[in-house]
């Protein structure tokens, strides 16, 4: 029996496609993973290398803080803040007024004392005048005093030469006894006059001290003066240093006491960086080595 004849004597079978190579047989896997394992081997030489060359010479710490030495400006007197002359930040040069504490209770006391002063100037200007009063009259009791022993000497003689006029009978008892008197009425001159010029003499001894005192109550009260003034000018309270107000707590109305802190002047020219590395890291270091910071802020 014969086989039945084909139908489409021109048709061919085709084969199944091979399967995709997978995993590391696949050449794109391959040269992928070469790529990168070459890009490692590249990072590592040059880290390496950095290493070597720099990096086992550089030492870094995250425990470091920027620091600034701030003033405290605080009141050397009590009172009322009555003026603010600042803001909270605000640049500030040293001598620049930041408050005022209210004046008038200081003023006032600074013009008394002032008024003292002067009162105890007009003191001395009059003791010393007295003082010159007083020094004429010792020398008019000193003229006193040479007129009459002038007159003792001469009544001294009088009465030597009447006595031995009487004595010789040329002349009376009582012209003798007259000389005499007058003699001694110029004996009691002179003590007089001798009493008055050392009366005299005391009295600018006396002025002379009453000036030494006024003097030094002239100084104490030139020295309240001053101390007057003082806390007159240190109502206004001034920067004592260039920079930045900072913690500002005055406000208007408030009373301070002497040391009441009341803001900081914060120097930002002279801020400075306080780094804390560890005792191991410290083998290298010296001093005037370049240093690199990064400020970890917002």
């Amino acid at each position: 029996m014969d086989a039945p004849a084909n139908p489409n004597p021109s048709a061919t079978t085709t084969p199944p496609p091979a399967p995709a190579p997978t995993g590391l047989a696949n050449p794109r896997i391959r040269i992928g993973l070469s790529i990168l394992a070459t890009v490692v081997i590249l990072f590592a030489l040059i880290a390496g290398t950095r290493w070597l060359v720099h990096g086992r010479f550089v030492e870094s710490t995250d425990d470091a803080y920027l620091r600034a030495d701030q003033v405290s400006i605080a009141p050397r007197i009590s009172g009322y803040i009555d003026a603010i002359y600042v803001i909270e930040n605000q640049k500030v040069i040293a001598g620049q007024p930041l408050l005022r504490i209210d004046p008038r209770n200081y003023t006032a006391a600074l013009d008394q004392q002032t008024a003292t002063v002067g009162a105890r100037m007009a003191d001395i200007t009059a003791a010393e005048n007295q003082i010159a009063q007083q020094q004429a009259q010792v020398l008019q009791t000193q003229a006193q005093l040479s007129g009459a022993q002038a007159n003792e000497r001469f009544t001294r003689g009088e009465a030597q030469r009447y006595k031995s006029l009487r004595d010789q009978g040329a002349e009376t008892d009582e012209r003798y006894q007259q000389a005499q008197n007058e003699h001694n009425q110029a004996i009691a001159s002179v003590a007089a006059s001798s009493e008055s010029v050392r009366v005299a003499e005391r009295q600018v001894t006396t002025l002379t001290s009453q000036v030494k005192q006024l003097r030094a109550q002239l100084e104490a009260a030139q020295a309240a003066a001053k101390a007057a003034q003082l806390n007159v000018d240190d109502t206004l309270v001034r920067a004592s240093i260039n920079g930045r107000v900072g913690d500002s707590s005055a406000r208007l109305g408030q009373y301070v006491q002497p040391g009441t802190r009341l803001m900081s002047i914060v120097p930002i020219q002279n801020i400075y960086l306080v780094a804390n590395f560890k005792e191991t890291q410290l083998k290298r270091m010296r001093i005037g080595q370049p240093a690199e910071v990064t400020v970890d802020a917002i």
